[in-house]
């Protein structure tokens, strides 16, 4: 559960300041020439500050309570990348969009705690039905927090293929997202 909730606050933190990062710093839309879309990456680089304290605390508690520490626990911030790509490129929109639409801040949060439940943290992808596993496979969070805690909690690596899937689409979410918030 730790491990699922360090990869999905990963994700929250910065989605869920995203709708108020451009419309909250007026100061620097207004007075100052400032290259906004770096508003996302700072936010971005923050919640990876704290994902990693959160990491190694993990990793000390493995090792204080008698657990294996594997060497792919070493992997953990490149299996987060694709995670990092989707979540940049749906700040990015969701912060340009925040600024015409001052409503999307107070929907975010609900639907974060609606993806928080729908992503496997709590509950191993396994233990759901067969029919509705495919369905959780397309969501971009489960496949963060499922490859993190393979490669942190049981010592295996995703498939190279899905990871690169996974990092292609993270991409063009980056892309897509970057493109709007420009245009915006």
């Amino acid at each position: 559960i730790f491990a699922g909730l360090t990869v999905f606050n990963l994700f929250g933190e910065v989605i869920g300041n995203a709708p108020g990062m451009v419309s909250g710093q007026p100061n620097l839309v207004k007075k100052v020439v400032f290259p906004l879309e770096i508003l996302p990456i700072a936010a971005m680089g923050v919640a990876l500050f704290h994902a990693g304290m959160t990491t190694i605390a993990l990793l000390l508690l493995q090792l204080l309570l008698g657990y294996d520490l594997h060497w792919t626990a070493l992997l953990a911030p490149l299996l987060v990348v694709p995670l990092c790509l989707f979540t940049l490129g749906m700040a990015w929109f969701l912060a340009a969009l925040g600024v015409y639409v001052r409503d999307v801040g107070q929907i975010v949060p609900p639907i974060l705690t609606a993806l928080m439940f729908l992503t496997p943290i709590f509950y191993p992808s396994t233990s759901l039905p067969a029919w509705i596993r495919p369905v959780v496979s397309y969501n971009p969070i489960a496949y963060g927090v499922e490859t993190v805690r393979e490669a942190i909690i049981f010592g295996r690596l995703p498939d190279p293929a899905f990871f690169l899937v996974a990092l292609a689409g993270g991409l063009a979410v980056a892309g897509l997202g970057y493109v709007f918030f420009q245009k915006t």
